[in-house]
Order: structure tokens, then C-alpha cells, then sequence
């Protein structure tokens, strides 16, 4: 075995550790922590909830492999190929085999155990004995091309037919076939972020759904910037990779107005990026590293090291405890350096941790690591079924069996269904050759600034149309009931007729929405008929007139969680400086199904769609307009001021480089 292959035997250890990190991460541990001595509660705590530790690893790894094996993929579509044949027998499997028990949730363990065998056996016929047995690259292609419409054509499904169903109507009107089968084909292709309320099958399967959109985006995005980086002096690549933390926290900021894209937790990808450095680093030999693999042969330096991945374990728990949103985001954008310091002195050192994570055992765990990874879920959920552990020596003995378990049968999926694609891998060829094209390389930051951009403007356009333009009204535009103060939210049920006025600061208004929550309690006795449906009425009308120029009903079941719910209209085109009053009526509101109408920051939100004649007569008057409305979001001003630094140190290195080539 050679030198290199050996060291890279200590990432296979160290897999399996990330992936011991998230098992215990879902299994519950509270009997264990409850009954520890206090001084060692939060180590003991740190492991149950290491699971962001065990993620990050993760992603740090997949980086750096990607780097290391696939440094310029030469074929888009082979590269891709390869990676789904890798991920999808697996998971669709288990997909198939969660989606069953989710059916049918009371079945005996034994059945289950039956059900998870069964279908990964007939997966291993399909795959080892057919598939493979074909001897034609020709077959696997048409597989991975036929996944690949089957993906594009649920996508369009949930787009624009799902995700247009209010959630209340998906989990209460929809039959309960159409239903389960977009649960079950949105979470088979891994098609989830792009909506907000379809369940998945199992919690681990969002980090799946990360993983395959950096391979996906690897070759086209990451491969040309890293090219281009490499041109780069060594303090413009320093503050590249620093300008990469507030990058990620701008992104994710624009993924959470987007459809479900916050189930990716895009921050997080600041850990493929720090693994894609220490690949490319490894692979070209650098001197840093060999600078410290010099260091780490001095006894001190590995004791602190050591320690330093213990301080990372509480750290990463801390920051789960301890922060939430966009500070949460930082912390762990920020983390992702030590950590990948970490990694590497791995690679370069020989102290204690090192021989332990090449020991079989970890060896083991992280050659199983992908099935464990699926697996554990379905073990975990087993062993609830059996039995609920009751003090600190149960929890003990369960998490034992419950690990052993998920572990004996991770192995059994891994022959089955991971070792066909490890016996052919080799008949997919890739290609590593360095084919990125220089002019390509350099338009690599101007595809990525445009995308940017044009997200930027997508997130935090106005909700109805780039076009329509909004304004918003307060509790001060509530005239009936009067109160001295109003409550953050108010129960319609309680309060069933509310009347506005507002004063139209356009022409064309035509929409009116409102932050309206259904949520149906069946623990509160119902007080109204059996027969009596509630129902929601909107009317719109000039102030002073005895005619409603607008009605509309919805039933509140159809409200759902639906924020900013709009009641629509047609347009009055001249409504600029008029009166308009709005009535919201509740009728049969129920105590069982509530229904909340928001006050706070606004009640209420009128648009005004804009007229044509106005735009083409002066069009730069409208884009300052829109320009204005956009960015004097403080979200999008954030999203501007973290995305800046890296652009700007993209621009300075590329006129550096262009001018040295004229040269």
C-alpha cells in the first residue's frame, strides 16, 4: 500500500466517526444525560447532539474527495452519471422502504425488518444480477437518462401543480392517493427544497438533497472557479477564501425566499468549499501542508491537537444551543475553517487520534458509512416500537443494541447494494483531464455575479408581479372594532367582523392580502353545528358608497398557513388619493378551527398593478421605482453587503491578470 493511500485511510476512520456522530445525534440519550455526574453532563450532551458536527465533517470530506479524485471531471454527463449510480439504488431503496412503513406505521418489527430485505434484495437482482450482467455502458446510460426526465418531471409536478395547492388542501381535501404519491416520488428523486410542506420520509434526507446539488453544480461551477483561483497571488486567494463566510450567509438569505430552498441550509456549503481547498491543496503537494506535517511531528503540538477536536465537538453543540438564525448561520460558516484544519492534520500527522481512526473498527464504520447513514432512521424507529428505555442503565443497553443494529444491518445493505457499483465503477469513465477552458475560467465570477443578481431580484420581488408595487397598511387602518391596543394576532372566531379603510397611494388596485393561520385543534370541543361550515368573506368598496364593488369567500381549511393570503379583484383604475374600505367577516367561527389574522408589523398590504401606457412612456422612471423598492429591504441590503467582498476581490485579480497578460 502506498504512502498516500494509507494516509487516506484516516478519512475512512474519520467518516465513520461523523457518521457514529449523527446516529447518536438521533437517537434519544436524555435517561444517559439525566443521570451523568453534572461536570461531565455537557460532554455526554455534546455527543447525543453532534450531529451538525458529524454533517460538517461530512461535507468537508465529500469536497475534498471531489478535488482530490475528479479535479476537472472531462465528461459533465459521466461525472454525474457516476455520482446518482453511487447515491440512488441505495436510497431509492430505503425511500421505498420508509415510504411502505409510513403507510402502514403499526406493522409488527419483524415485518419491517422483512419489508427493508425484501426490497433491498429485489434492488440487488435488478442492479447486480441484470443490470450489471449487461456488459453495456448503453444500459446504464438509459437508466441515469430516464432518472434524469423522471427528476425533471416530478419537479414540474411539484411546481406547478403542488405547490400551487394550499398546504391545508394537500393534507385535508387531496386523496389521500395523489397525496402519498407526490410524498413519496417528491422524496424519491430528491426534489423536496423546492416545496415547503411535503414531509420527508426520513430527517437525514436534506443533506442528501445538499450533496447531489454540489455534484451537481461541481463541474460547471466549482471546477472553473477553483482553476481560476489557483492564478490567483497568495494573499488574493486568502482573502478570496474569507470572503467565501459572508458569501454563503448572503445565499442563504436569498434561499429562504425561494420555495422550500432553506431545506438545503446553503451556509453549509461553505464546508464543500473548504474541503474542495484542502483536496486541491493535497493533491498539488503544497507547502503549507508540508510545512505542517513538519510541525506535527513535535509531541506538544499533537496533544493540542487532539484537544482541539474535543473543543470542536462542544463547540459545534454550543452553537446549537445558543444561537438561531443569521447568527447561527455565521457561527457556523466560521467553524468550517477549524474543521478543516482539522481534516488535514489528519493527513499529515501520526499522533493518537490518527491511529485510532485507522483502526479496523473505524476503517469498518466508514466503509458502511452511506448505509448507516440511510438506515439508522428505520433502526432507530424499531427500536421505539420494542421498547422505551425508563432510567440511565436502559438508555445505556438501548443505545448499545440500537447502534449494533443499525451497524450489523448497514453491512448487509452495503453488500447488497453499494458494492455492485464499487465491482463497476470503473465502467463509467470520467475523465480527469484539465480541460477548462482559460476564457471560460475567467467569465466564471461573471456568471456567478449574474446569478446573484438575478436571485437577488427573484427573492425579494414583490409577490404577485416584478410589475406591481405595494403599500402597507397598520392597525391605524382598522376603524371597527376600536381597541386601545391591539394584540400581536387576533382570533377571528372571537372577533368574526372587522372592518378596515385605507387610502389608495396608486391607480389600478387590485389585490388585498392578509397574514391569515388556519390551525385545527381536535383537543377543543367544537362550538357550533355539525352542519354549520365556517366561511371567510372579503369585501371591497369606495368609502361613502352603499354598493361593494368586490366579494369573495374562501372556507378557512383552505387558508392553511398561507401568509399574506390575497384576495383579488378587478383593478379600479382610478383609485390614486380614494378611500376604500374592507370588511372581513367570519361566519360559523369555530373554537376547533381557528383562524388568526396577523396585526403586526402590518395588518393589512394593498398592490396596484401597473399601467402599460405609463411604463413605455417612461420606463427608467418605473425600473427606479421597482430598483428603490428591492433594495430598500434591509434583508437585501444584508444580501448586497455580504455578497460584495468576494466580487470585488474577483474583479481586482482578474484585471490583475488580464493586464499581466497584455504585458
Amino acid at each position: 500500500m502506498n504512502q498516500k493511500s494509507n494516509r487516506l485511510e484516516v478519512l475512512d476512520g474519520l467518516r465513520g466517526l461523523a457518521i457514529i456522530f449523527v446516529v447518536l445525534n438521533h437517537i434519544d440519550g436524555t435517561k444517559i444525560i439525566a443521570n451523568t455526574p453534572s461536570w461531565m453532563r455537557f460532554f455526554v450532551d455534546s455527543l447525543f447532539g453532534s450531529g451538525g458536527m458529524g454533517v460538517a465533517i461530512l461535507f468537508v470530506l465529500c469536497g475534498f474527495l471531489m478535488a482530490y479524485l475528479y479535479p476537472a471531471p472531462k465528461r459533465y454527463t459521466a461525472f454525474l452519471q457516476k455520482r446518482y449510480t453511487r447515491i440512488f439504488p441505495l436510497f431509492i431503496s430505503m425511500s421505498i422502504v420508509m415510504f411502505v412503513l409510513r403507510l402502514f406505521p403499526y406493522l409488527h418489527p419483524i415485518i419491517d425488518l422483512a419489508i427493508l430485505f425484501f426490497v433491498s434484495y429485489v434492488t440487488h437482482l435488478i442492479w447486480a444480477k441484470i443490470v450489471q450482467k449487461q456488459k453495456n455502458q448503453n444500459v446504464g446510460k438509459i437508466i441515469f437518462f430516464s432518472f434524469l426526465i423522471f427528476q425533471g418531471l416530478t419537479l414540474l409536478w411539484y411546481l406547478y401543480v403542488i405547490v400551487k395547492v394550499p398546504s391545508s388542501i394537500f393534507y385535508q381535501i387531496l386523496s389521500p392517493q395523489i397525496r402519498e404519491f407526490t410524498v413519496f416520488i417528491v422524496n424519491t428523486t430528491l426534489t423536496l427544497p423546492f416545496g415547503n410542506y411535503v414531509p420527508m420520509l426520513d430527517g437525514v434526507y436534506w443533506s442528501l438533497a445538499s450533496e447531489v446539488l454540489f455534484y451537481i453544480l461541481y463541474p460547471v461551477l466549482f471546477v472553473p472557479i477553483t482553476t481560476y483561483v489557483q492564478k490567483m497571488k497568495k494573499i488574493e486567494q486568502i482573502l478570496f477564501m474569507i470572503s467565501f463566510i459572508p458569501f454563503f450567509v448572503g445565499i442563504t438569505l436569498i434561499s429562504t425566499k425561494i420555495l422550500g430552498l432553506g431545506m438545503l441550509q446553503l451556509y453549509l456549503f461553505i464546508f464543500f468549499v473548504t474541503g474542495i481547498t484542502l483536496g486541491v491543496l493535497y493533491r498539488t503537494q503544497s507547502s503549507l501542508l508540508k510545512q505542517l506535517n513538519t510541525l506535527l511531528k513535535v509531541r506538544y503540538i499533537t496533544i493540542g491537537i487532539t484537544f482541539f477536536w474535543i473543543v470542536l465537538l462542544f463547540l459545534t453543540r454550543w452553537i446549537d444551543l445558543q444561537t438561531a438564525g443569521v447568527y447561527h448561520m455565521w457561527v457556523y460558516v466560521v467553524v468550517a475553517i477549524p474543521i478543516t484544519f482539522g481534516v488535514a492534520t489528519l493527513l499529515e500527522g501520526e499522533y493518537a487520534l490518527v491511529r485510532f481512526l485507522k483502526t479496523r473498527a473505524m476503517i469498518f464504520l466508514g466503509t458502511i458509512s452511506y448505509s448507516l447513514y440511510l438506515c439508522h432512521i428505520f433502526v432507530v424507529n424499531i427500536s421505539k416500537k420494542i421498547y422505551i428505555p425508563h432510567n440511565g442503565l436502559d438508555n445505556v443497553l438501548t443505545v448499545a443494541i440500537t447502534v449494533s443494529c443499525a451497524v450489523g444491518l448497514a453491512y448487509v445493505l452495503n453488500k447488497l447494494l453499494e458494492q455492485p457499483y464499487f465491482e463497476s465503477k470503473n465502467s463509467i469513465q470520467v475523465g480527469t483531464k484539465i480541460t477548462v477552458n482559460k476564457s471560460y475560467s475567467n467569465r466564471g465570477f461573471i456568471i456567478l455575479l449574474t446569478l446573484y443578481i438575478f436571485s437577488l431580484l427573484f427573492a425579494f420581488r414583490p409577490p404577485f408581479s416584478f410589475f406591481s408595487s405595494q403599500s402597507p397598511h397598520s392597525t391605524n387602518n382598522i376603524i371597527s372594532p376600536k381597541l386601545p391596543t391591539y394584540p400581536p394576532i387576533i382570533n377571528l372566531a372571537l372577533i368574526p367582523d372587522i372592518l378596515f379603510r385605507f387610502n389608495a397611494s396608486k391607480n389600478n388596485l387590485g389585490i388585498v392580502t392578509m397574514d391569515l393561520k388556519y390551525k385545527y385543534n381536535t383537543s377543543v370541543e367544537s362550538n357550533i353545528k355539525e352542519n354549520a361550515i365556517p366561511k371567510l368573506t372579503f369585501k371591497i368598496k369606495e368609502s361613502g358608497s352603499s354598493a361593494w364593488h368586490a366579494e369573495s369567500s374562501v372556507f378557512p381549511v383552505e387558508v392553511g398557513s398561507n401568509s399574506q393570503l390575497p384576495f383579488g379583484f378587478q383593478p379600479i383604475s382610478a383609485s390614486k388619493g380614494k378611500n376604500y374600505d374592507v370588511s372581513l367577516h367570519l361566519e360559523n367561527g369555530s373554537t376547533r378551527e381557528t383562524l388568526w389574522l396577523k396585526t403586526s408589523p402590518t395588518v393589512m398590504q394593498s398592490y396596484y398593478f401597473p399601467d402599460k401606457k405609463e411604463i413605455l412612456k417612461n420606463p427608467f422612471l418605473f425600473i427606479k421605482e421597482k430598483w428603490i423598492f428591492i433594495f430598500a429591504q434591509n434583508e437585501v441590503q444584508q444580501v448586497i453587503l455580504f455578497g460584495s467582498p468576494i466580487f470585488f476581490i474577483s474583479l481586482f485579480s482578474l484585471i490583475r491578470q488580464n493586464r499581466k497578460i497584455r504585458a
